[in-house]
């Protein structure tokens, strides 16, 4: 996993290179995350019924293991003058970056995990189910926290700081001979030598402490009738005091008509609370195709991304439902003149 949601746009290519020479400008607070890691979790759930129908409550704890790791990290802005179209004047008040180096001289055949630390991590969550009379449910609400953990990596882990108020220049030149991932220590090495005329000043140790992309939940869905429902979906990243991995914010909201054998539903997203984002999913059976941008596919704005995924749901038992992830099919009655309901989970 791994994201960069304050990256900088003026360092792209075409931006960078329409730059007057001798002009300042200030780098803002940015932070960018890699990190790869396997899990095992312990889960525990609960459905109390209430007067209202039924409220859920659940927990997972999982235990991780970290492989690689990347990371860049921008504290208290800097500034950045373009002195010639191969250098550059830099002031960095507070940069910190680093990476695993377990895999950096393997090639394509040789690439393989090595654990390279260790974390913990947790997410938990309560909704509230409000029964219909005729309807399989009213609605139901939720909220939850996930991802609160972090990845310590404390072997095969390089790590840097590099902190001054001075503005030092930078000849891009020399890192062109840095091609292949062999070269990052080297590169690192030459970066501290030009901004604190030093090679090893900037090293800062060989652990280092990742967060995982922590945000808080909310959501909601209405149920017009047994098929049709409304479903509402607030995800907010939460600020962890260190480097991390950043989750993207969304709110979204989706229609959806559902069968027992098929499904489409129409999620009206805004992204990052700056893009808006109209998508389609269908489901037939057992297989789910669906985009949550359809408007990369078919529009002629600028291009910043897109993207289309394929679920294949295979189920060993009976009907279940996770809360907020399972068909409303799932709560059906035993009889049809029965009023009392069975959850099957």
């Amino acid at each position: 996993a791994g994201g960069a949601p304050r990256l900088q746009t003026q360092f792209g290519y075409y931006e960078y290179q329409q730059r007057p020479l001798l002009t300042t400008f200030s780098i803002s607070n940015f932070e960018g995350a890699f990190a790869a890691w396997s899990e095992i979790g312990l889960n525990y759930a609960r459905l109390f019924p209430n007067t209202a129908g039924s409220l859920g409550a659940g927990l997972n704890l999982r235990f991780l293991t970290g492989y690689e790791a990347a990371w860049l990290r921008m504290d208290g802005g800097g500034s950045y003058e373009k002195v010639s179209e191969n250098a550059a004047r830099v002031r960095f008040p507070g940069l910190d970056f680093g990476f695993t180096t377990s895999n950096l001289n393997a090639d394509q055949n040789d690439f393989k995990l090595q654990k390279n630390g260790a974390g913990i991590a947790f997410d938990v969550g309560v909704f509230q189910l409000v029964e219909g009379s005729e309807k399989v449910y009213d609605y139901k609400i939720g909220v939850s926290l996930l991802d609160v953990g972090f990845i310590h990596f404390n072997s095969n882990t390089s790590a840097f700081q590099i902190s001054t108020d001075s503005a030092t220049i930078i000849g891009g030149d020399v890192y062109n001979q840095y091609t292949q991932l062999s070269d990052l220590e080297e590169a690192a090495r030459t970066l501290s030598q030009q901004t604190l005329q030093n090679p090893d000043a900037a090293r800062s140790g060989n652990t280092k402490k990742l967060w995982l992309p922590a945000a808080l939940s909310i959501q909601g869905e209405y149920a017009f009738s047994d098929q049709l429902f409304l479903n509402a979906l607030l995800i907010q990243r939460i600020p962890m005091p260190g480097v991390g991995l950043s989750r993207e914010n969304l709110l979204a909201f989706t229609p959806r008509f559902e069968h027992r054998w098929g499904a489409v539903s129409l999620p009206v997203s805004v992204y990052n609370w700056q893009g808006f984002r109209v998508g389609l999913a269908a489901r037939l059976a057992f297989l789910t195709l669906g985009t949550d941008n359809l408007g990369s596919w078919f529009g002629r704005s600028d291009y910043t991304g897109t993207d289309f995924y394929v679920g294949l749901k295979i189920q060993f038992s009976g009907d279940t439902n996770g809360g907020f992830g399972g068909s409303g099919s799932s709560f059906r009655r035993r009889s049809g003149r029965s009023k009392v309901r069975c959850y099957q989970f």
